[in-house]
Order: C-alpha cells, then structure tokens, then sequence
C-alpha cells in the first residue's frame, strides 16, 4: 500500500515537473518569437503596427515616430485612430474589422495627421498606403484574429497623382475652349463669305446687268476665292472633328486636273507681286481619283 502510494505520487511530481517546463519553453518560444518579430519589422522602412484581436495596439515599430513626428506612446490605444482624417475613418474601421473578424487582406489609402516639422510649422495631413494582413495561425477569442498593419507614405504619389488629373482637366478645358472658338469664327466667317459667294455668282449670271469679260472673270475669280476660303473654314472645323475622332472623309469620283487651275488662279497674283512665276504641268489622261475632293483641294 505505501508503495502504491509513493510511485502514485511520484508521478505526480514528474508531471507537475514536466507541465512546468513545458510551459517555461512554451513562454521562452513565446518571448523568442516576439523578439524575432520585433527585430525583423524594426528593420524595415515602413511603420508596422500589430493590433490585437479586440482592436487594441500591441506593438508599434520605430519608424512610426518618424512616420508620423511623435513619440510611440501618443499612438498607443486611441492616438492612431485620433490622427486619421474624419472622412477616412469609416473606411479604416471597415478594412481593420475585414482583416480581423473574416481574415481578409485589405490594402486602403487613408490621410493621416503628422505633428510640426518644427518651431512655426503646423500639423499636416499625410497620405498612407494601409496594408493590414491578419494573424491567422493566431486565433483569437471568438473568431478574431490579431492584424498586422503596415504603414506607407504616399504623398508624393498622390500630389503626381493629383498634379496629373489636374493637367488632364487644364487638357479637355483648354481644348473644349479651342472648339467652341473655331465654332465661333467658323459661323462668323461663314455669313459674310456666303454673301460674297453670292453676290459673284449673281454677277457671273448677269443679273442686274450684263458684265464685261473682265467683270466676268474677275466675279469668277471672287467665286472662286470665297469658295476656298469656304472650305478653308470648314477645314478647321474638320480639325476639331479629327481630335474627336469624328471626322468623315467624303470620297467621290473626281478629275484631279480639274483641282490645279482654281488653286494657282487663287495664289497667283500673290505670287506675282512676290516675282515668283507659277507654272503647271499637268499629265493628259489623268484618271479619276475616288478620293475627298474638297481635302484634297486644301492639300494642293
């Protein structure tokens, strides 16, 4: 009987021995992991943050003080949700619930408030990239998990960002600008030359009276002109069409000689009052081109 009771409480002993240094490796495991932890994210650039799994700050790295000009201690608890910009603080409360209670990675940007620089500085608002990765081989009480939360400063790729939208806007306003003028000068343009057209025409036709030859070709050559200066109108108005991607050439069968002579009569008394002769050699038997005739006349 006392030897039953000497090997029974032997036994216990050497489990409450065992059980004790299970558990002071398990603590030494612990410590070792967290030390491991601590050196490896002190090493790196960005800020990281461990939350637990009720939310609460574990663990911040050094670089959040440079990150955010303030010692560790003011971003313990509520300091790091006190600094997010109010607008912003309903998405963070969202992704940190995401990564804690479902295990989802969530990536957000988020403006964050940064202390003075200096003596005359204030506080600024500084863009962060927020990667939060849950803890899964952790588990936490009732489902949670603990989250990693790793911090980087994106303002400079938000103001190109911004710097680039905003060149974009300057771009479409400056030309919807450049596309309401040459509507503008088109229409205005386009009356009085109508009317010049017309009135040439009319002379070309004799009415209120029988014109001289000379009359006759100089009304052909103001026709001729208007007609030019016409297309030339609307040619710009083609610009703002092509820019827009919808320009429509309109091919028709046409004889290319036919465009040289109108061309040279415009130029050639500029060109004479210049000493420069114009001179034509135009091939026989030209064949018809199926082409845009008033694009090409601008070309010519």
């Amino acid at each position: 009987m006392l030897v039953s009771v000497s090997v029974f409480v032997t036994a216990i002993m050497v489990v409450s021995v065992t059980a004790n240094r299970m558990n002071t490796l398990a603590s030494a495991a612990a410590r070792t992991q967290m030390k491991t932890f601590s050196l490896l994210v002190e090493s790196v650039k960005d800020a990281v943050i461990r939350f637990g799994s009720d939310g609460e700050t574990l663990f911040i790295s050094k670089s959040a003080t440079k990150l955010f000009g303030c010692p560790r201690y003011e971003l313990d608890n509520a300091g790091l949700f006190d600094r997010i910009h109010i607008m912003d603080r309903p998405a963070y409360l969202a992704a940190l619930s995401a990564a804690s209670r479902k295990g989802l990675h969530q990536t957000l940007d988020i403006r964050m408030r940064r202390n003075p620089e200096g003596p005359g500085t204030t506080a600024s608002y500084i863009w962060i990239e927020l990667a939060l990765s849950p803890v899964v081989d952790v588990p936490g009480e009732q489902g949670r998990w603990e989250v990693v939360g790793v911090l980087r400063d994106i303002s400079a790729r938000k103001d190109a960002e911004s710097a680039t939208n905003k060149a974009r806007v300057d771009a479409e306003q400056a030309s919807e600008a450049k596309s309401r003028f040459l509507a503008t000068i088109g229409h205005e343009l386009r009356t009085p030359l109508n009317a010049i057209v017309g009135f040439s025409d009319m002379m070309k036709a004799g009415i209120g009276g029988t014109p001289s030859a000379q009359h006759m070709e100089y009304a052909g050559l103001i026709s001729q002109s208007g007609h030019h200066l016409l297309d030339v109108v609307n040619m710009l108005l083609d610009m703002s069409k092509i820019e827009a991607g919808k320009f429509e050439v309109q091919a028709e069968l046409f004889d290319p000689a036919g465009l040289v002579d109108p061309c040279v009569q415009i130029v050639e008394k500029s060109a004479h009052d210049r000493g420069i002769e114009i001179r034509t050699a135009i091939p026989a038997k030209l064949p018809q081109l199926l082409a845009d005739e008033r694009a090409c006349r601008q070309m010519l």
